[in-house]
C-alpha cells in the first residue's frame, strides 16, 4: 500500500508498510549509481515483486531475465527516474512506459495525489494529502531528487 508521486523534479513517497494487521515505517525508494548516472528506483505493489524488479534492474535489466512475477496478477509498477529522460515505469513487460517529466502518481493513494497536484501541490504536498485521506498511505513523506535535472543537462 503506497503512494508514489512525481512532479517532474522530485519523487515523493509515503513511508508506511503493512502486513494487513500492523503498520511500520519503511523506505520505498533507492538511489542507484552516482553523479550524472544516478537514478531513483521505486515501486508500488507487492513488495516481493518490487524487490525482484529492483534486483533485475540493478543486475543489468536483461530481457531474458525479466522477473516472472511481473507476468502474473501480482505484478508491481516499477519506477525509474533518470536525469536524462525523467520517469519511466515497468509493468508486465520489458519495454518501459515513458512518463518523462510529466507529473504522475502510482499506488493506492494516487487519486488523492493527482487531485492535489491538479490544485498546484508539489510531490511532497501531494503525498501529505494522500496520507491524510487514504487508509493505505501514512507515516510521513520521503523525497528524492537527482543532483542533475533536465535543465542542467
Amino acid at each position: 500500500m503506497t503512494v508514489i508521486v512525481w512532479d517532474g523534479k522530485v519523487l515523493a513517497t509515503d513511508r508506511a508498510a503493512t502486513d494487513g494487521a500492523a503498520q511500520w515505517q519503511t523506505t520505498k525508494a533507492w538511489y542507484f549509481g552516482e553523479g550524472r548516472d544516478c537514478l531513483i528506483l521505486s515501486g508500488s505493489g507487492p513488495v516481493q515483486a518490487i524487490l525482484q524488479m529492483r534486483d533485475w534492474f540493478v543486475g543489468g535489466a536483461l530481457r531474458n531475465e525479466f522477473p516472472s512475477v511481473q507476468l502474473t496478477s501480482h505484478f508491481c509498477h516499477f519506477v525509474v527516474v533518470s536525469p536524462y529522460v525523467g520517469l519511466y515505469r515497468f509493468e508486465q513487460g520489458v519495454p518501459p512506459i515513458d512518463h518523462g517529466y510529466e507529473p504522475c502518481a502510482f499506488g493506492e493513494g494516487r487519486d488523492f495525489a493527482l487531485g492535489a497536484m491538479s490544485m498546484g501541490a508539489n510531490a511532497a504536498k501531494a503525498v501529505e494529502v494522500a496520507n491524510k485521506h487514504s487508509i493505505h498511505c501514512d507515516l510521513g513523506v520521503a523525497t528524492y531528487e537527482l543532483e542533475y535535472s533536465k535543465d542542467a543537462i
